[in-house]
């Protein structure tokens, strides 16, 4: 989300769209310090998780980090 400009006005809703099938932890960038970016900025962020509920550690980690930013999952 960094490379992203978003308006700092307060009255522009700002979202984000992030879905995927496997753990939600993965890449360069932190959870926690995604979580802290959405979260200064201000976006809503939501998921879409299309993978299997049989698979608890990656269904938790899309519904935690969507419940952490108040986004709908």
């Amino acid at each position: 989300l960094g490379h992203l400009e978003w308006s700092p006005d307060p009255k522009v809703y700002k979202v984000a769209f992030v879905a995927g099938n496997e753990n939600f932890h993965q890449g360069r960038v932190s959870f926690s310090d995604l979580i802290e970016d959405i979260k200064s900025k201000s976006i809503t962020m939501n998921t879409l998780y299309c993978g299997s509920e049989q698979k608890p550690g990656d269904f938790d980690g899309w519904k935690t980090a969507t419940s952490s930013v108040n986004g709908l999952f």
